[in-house]
């Protein structure tokens, strides 16, 4: 059975999916009411670093218990390298990605990675930016320069193209 927790700020949300003590998804939204029940020790880290996000201070997600096993091998090693090689405030390209995974032609499969990344926030697929600038975020596209602006840095427009 599925338990769903919803952790909010004032700049967005995150709704966590628990089942069998591991969390099977979590989903970015615009701020709405938070309901926790706290089905995990971790929850109260999820809430703290929500609570860190708000006030821009560095946060990290230290061992989380993800299902990662639903997952493909390539998706599991792109996921868990973008986590520990892209600490927070700091970027990194879709090629960039690929290389640090050791597959150099892969910056599209990476791409359809970070698409389907089922973690958003806490694997930080919003992180990962095209080399001419911000790039897709599927979670909802408004938030990925949230996050990265909460993260310090600047990305002059979303909405443009050529960036």
């Amino acid at each position: 059975m599925i338990k769903t927790e919803i952790f909010s700020n004032k700049f967005f949300s995150l709704t966590v999916c628990w089942e069998k003590g591991l969390i099977v998804q979590t989903k970015l939204n615009p701020p709405c009411p938070t309901q926790i029940s706290y089905f995990h020790p971790y929850s109260k880290l999820i809430e703290q670093n929500l609570i860190a996000y708000a006030q821009k201070k560095t946060v990290a997600w230290p061992s989380p218990p993800l299902a990662t096993s639903r997952l493909s091998t390539f998706a599991q090693e792109v996921l868990q390298t973008l986590s520990k090689k892209v600490p927070f405030g700091q970027t990194i390209t879709y090629g960039e990605l690929a290389h640090l995974v050791g597959k150099p032609k892969a910056a599209r499969a990476i791409g359809q990675v970070m698409k389907k990344n089922p973690f958003p926030l806490i694997i930080p697929c919003h992180r990962v930016v095209k080399t001419t600038g911000i790039g897709k975020f599927s979670p909802h596209p408004q938030l990925k320069s949230i996050l990265l602006q909460l993260e310090g840095m600047h990305f002059i427009n979303l909405n443009n193209k050529n960036r």
